[in-house]
């Protein structure tokens, strides 16, 4: 999916399915797919499109759209994070949250990033 995305350029799920035959007789999985990749950082949503009617009025769910991490951030911030070790990654992460959200405590904390 990444090297499809990389030749192709951000799309749309439906697109994304399409295009890789996540259909019903196809490939099973995506939703696994795309989490796992989202999760490491490899693919990140980047907008989301939504029906129109007639009006122009939008309605219903939106329809993600799908870019690897370095077309939407930039090779160079991308690359510099593989240069971080976990510890470092963590304690930046907890740092912004704590901008958000001053209130929690460190078990809070980490027990928000745990899920």
């Amino acid at each position: 999916m990444v090297d499809y995305l990389t030749g192709s350029g951000a799309m749309l799920t439906r697109d994304l399915k399409d295009g890789l035959n996540y259909k019903k007789d196809g490939n099973k999985g995506f939703e696994t797919v795309i989490t796992r990749l989202q999760m490491q950082t490899y693919v990140v949503p980047v907008n989301y499109e939504y029906s129109k009617r007639k009006n122009g009025n939008e309605y219903g769910w939106g329809n993600c759209q799908y870019d690897i991490a370095e077309n939407f951030w930039g090779d160079k911030l991308c690359r510099s994070a593989y240069k971080r070790s976990p510890e470092e990654s963590l304690n930046r992460i907890l740092k912004n949250i704590r901008k958000v959200l001053p209130k929690l405590d460190e078990d809070e904390l980490r027990s928000l990033l745990k899920g």
